[in-house]
């Protein structure tokens, strides 16, 4: 059925565009990682040595490895020049204790590592990975740490992280979805990447201290082809001189549907993408971290560091969703008890509802939504009305709880 809203009847005031989002309403919290404790660290499949105190069956894990140049059609972009440690991954520092995820950025060595051609010379690699080990194309100068969800459950919701970012030549850091995913059957693969939040200190013209960007990387193709992925929606954004600047506490977001993704910023929406063949459809990774790139390198003295990407947590929210159920509203404490997506919503008042200031609702419903009455939206308030395709998660969601 084509989706569509319609509307009638008394309108005293225009409908507001979506603004700033609500979680209170209509989601459910499914990881709330706030750091705590010592735990919640390496994938068992990572064969590294851990300590007895850090538990296998954990929702993280740190990536050792080394970056190969990123080139397009032949053509080298950038080169990274660090290898992601163990070490520079500080879940909840012991000293300070105080539930932050540190990954840390440091200056090694001047002269390039050696490769026995198994792993670099003083690393802890995890053995069976098939990590690269070419110095020669990467010149190792920095550790830096780097995490990833444990698991490849997460699809269809509402991702964010609060961190506070560092800010140097050479910098790359990110909280990003990744997945890829081949259909044999019907002969494709797919690359997905849903880039929340990307910094890079040197792509900046003006104040650095205040952009940064956030897209999606898509690539659908034959199972036999190997194309570099395309850029949809890629956009960057300048924080307003009023705003605390990057390095301070700030919260990036992302509402991950079937046929839109809405980017925000400190609980408000940046900018929305609707382009349906685009969107990724797959489970996804979730990832954050800290790479040095050439540009660290380029200047004299080299920058030295160390710095710290500080994260206080990231969450990941479920939208509830009873896209069976047709709900009609007659007064406003039906309108308020409604906390899930409907399939049709139909406000039906002779008498008319009016939606007080400072109110702040968001419904959805797959078909459609129908204003058959007068309807008051106060000074001050929100309202947002919103028919998008039911999120189906019985098969590729798998709800994780903390350890």
């Amino acid at each position: 059925m084509k989706k569509f809203v319609y509307l009638c009847g008394m309108m005293l005031l225009s409908l507001n565009m979506v603004a700033q989002i609500d979680l209170s309403q209509g989601w459910s919290l499914v990881l709330d990682e706030q750091f705590a404790g010592t735990g919640r660290t390496w994938d068992s499949t990572y064969f590294e040595k851990r300590p007895e105190n850090i538990p296998a069956d954990s929702n993280w894990k740190c990536l050792w490895r080394v970056d190969a140049p990123e080139s397009i059609d032949g053509v080298t972009k950038k080169k990274y020049h660090h290898a992601f440690q163990r070490s520079n991954t500080l879940f909840n520092n012991g000293v300070l204790n105080d539930n932050k995820m540190r990954l840390v950025a440091e200056y090694i060595s001047g002269d390039t590592l050696v490769c026995d051609n198994i792993r670099p010379v003083g690393y802890e690699i995890p053995k069976g990975t098939g990590h690269h080990c070419d110095t020669a194309k990467n010149n190792i100068r920095y550790y830096s740490g780097n995490i990833q969800s444990r698991y490849q459950s997460y699809e269809y919701g509402y991702y964010e992280i609060e961190c506070a970012l560092p800010i140097h030549k050479g910098i790359h850091t990110s909280f990003w979805l990744y997945g890829e995913r081949e259909d044999v059957a019907a002969g494709y693969k797919y690359y997905e990447e849903i880039d929340i939040m990307e910094y890079s200190h040197n792509d900046w013209e003006g104040d650095s201290l205040r952009g940064y960007s956030s897209g999606i990387w898509y690539k659908k193709q034959d199972i036999s082809e190997s194309s570099f992925p395309d850029h949809y929606g890629y956009r960057n954004f300048h924080m307003d001189v009023t705003e605390p600047d990057i390095n301070h506490l700030h919260t990036y977001g992302c509402e991950w549907m079937p046929n839109y993704i809405i980017f925000y910023r400190d609980g408000k929406v940046t900018h929305e993408f609707h382009d349906v063949q685009h969107i990724p459809q797959y489970p996804k990774y979730i990832k954050t971290g800290y790479t040095i790139d050439h540009r660290a390198l380029d200047e004299s003295p080299f920058w030295l560091g160390p710095d710290t990407l500080s994260i206080n947590y990231i969450k990941v929210y479920k939208l509830n969703t009873d896209c069976d159920t047709d709900e009609h509203v007659q007064t406003l404490q039906q309108l308020n008890q409604i906390n899930s997506m409907k399939r049709s919503i139909t406000f039906n008042s002779s008498s008319g509802i009016t939606i007080p200031s400072a109110t702040n609702k968001t419904l959805r419903a797959s078909d459609y939504i129908l204003i058959n009455g007068p309807l008051e939206i106060a000074i001050g308030a929100q309202l947002t009305l919103m028919v998008h395709e039911c999120p189906d998660y019985t098969s590729n969601y798998t709800e994780m709880s903390n350890p």
